[in-house]
């Protein structure tokens, strides 16, 4: 019967380690996924020196300087109506629109040829509904680039 009983503490003895084993293991593991970086710009055997993480779903970024916006900012236009494709004249969103009141806070840039816009600059675009019915907006370049 000792021969039992001390197999039975040796037993229980293997399995608090084992027990004990795999819970450090598992932190370990969680440790590990938290400093992993979900998203980088930079290919995967690049260290990254920053670590971007990914933009929110709900905006777009303002075509003349680059400034997420979040759903629902308006980025002040024209609007040019015509019967299948309309023209828009493009000048900027609240961070980057020059205005007589406020002065810009980012300044704006061509996304087609990459020049400084001045502030009576504007980009040209062309406007027009897809087949799913949304807009879509085809941007041409500003007014010293793009044609017309």
């Amino acid at each position: 019967m000792r021969c039992s009983g001390r197999f039975e503490l040796i037993f229980e003895a293997l399995i608090t380690a084992g027990l004990l084993l795999l819970l450090a293991l598992f932190i370990l593991a969680l440790a590990r996924e938290k400093s992993t970086p979900r998203y980088s710009s930079q290919k995967s055997s690049e260290i990254p020196d920053v670590i971007v993480e990914e933009p929110p779903q709900n905006g777009s970024e303002c075509p003349l300087c680059g400034e997420w916006l979040p759903r629902g900012t308006r980025v002040r236009s024209e609007l040019f109506p015509g019967k299948e494709r309309s023209l828009m004249h493009i000048h900027g969103c609240p961070y980057c629109d020059p205005r007589p009141t406020q002065p810009s806070q980012n300044p704006r840039t061509c996304p087609s040829c990459q020049s400084p816009l001045g502030p009576t600059d504007y980009v040209l675009a062309r406007v027009s509904k897809n087949q799913a019915g949304k807009t879509h907006v085809n941007v041409f370049g500003c007014t010293r680039c793009s044609p017309g």
